[in-house]
């Protein structure tokens, strides 16, 4: 049976990543729980999928452009400000594994200080997009787990394989409708593990069960 990764933590029950969407997560008893991180102005690691604050927040404009202050500012859904990471991190640390999606390239040395702060570097993957920052995970840390992600479509899955093999990553995050019996073969064959998302219905993951995925990120721990 695959690992359940909680996407964001809970978000049917509270704002995609949040605090209490984290704490959310904690009674389904996932096996990690996942986080997408960025970075202030001022080089503060924050929580924040994405570039911008609009979608999630009271603000306007971009993560990178603003100041931990203004993201602060920023009022969530349930009136939370925007979480930093060491905030998310100290409140899961210990209760579950953890998966960092580093969204912000050059920014690697400021994740692996955080995770070495909090003493949970054994207890965490992380999620990067590219050769160059999956090397500098693998140069800054190299006990660390890291993931390729960005495969999206069949087309991708060779490069991705390519990066994996060639920094030393060892599992691909992969949209769960590309899994097929023959990727699943693939990686195999090179020692790489497949961790799908967003499985959020019983039918999907249960062909993920089917194909043997080794884990599935859901936004519905509740179902999934």
């Amino acid at each position: 049976m695959y690992l359940r990764i909680a996407h964001r933590g809970a978000p049917h029950l509270a704002p995609e990543n949040s605090l209490k969407s984290f704490e959310a997560a904690l009674p389904f008893s996932p096996d990690m729980v996942e986080m997408d991180v960025r970075v202030s102005r001022d080089g503060h690691v924050i929580v924040m999928h994405d570039a911008t604050v609009d979608r999630m927040t009271t603000g306007r404009g971009k993560v990178v452009l603003k100041t931990l202050a203004q993201l602060r500012a920023c009022r969530l859904g349930n009136g939370e400000p925007v979480p930093t990471m060491a905030e998310a991190v100290d409140l899961l640390k210990g209760k579950t594994d953890l998966k960092i999606d580093v969204k912000d390239v050059g920014i690697e040395d400021l994740v692996v200080n955080e995770l070495r702060r909090a003493g949970v570097v054994r207890r965490a993957i992380v999620i990067a997009y590219g050769r160059k920052a999956l090397v500098a995970f693998r140069d800054l840390c190299p006990t660390l787990r890291t993931e390729v992600g960005g495969v999206f479509s069949g087309r991708s899955r060779g490069s991705a394989m390519a990066d994996a093999i060639q920094t030393g990553a060892s599992i691909l995050s992969t949209r769960h409708k590309i899994v097929t019996p023959t990727f699943v073969q693939e990686c195999r064959t090179k020692g790489l593990a497949i961790h799908a998302w967003t499985v959020n219905d019983k039918k999907s993951a249960a062909r993920m069960a089917d194909l043997g995925v080794e884990a599935v990120a859901t936004d519905r721990l509740d179902i999934v």
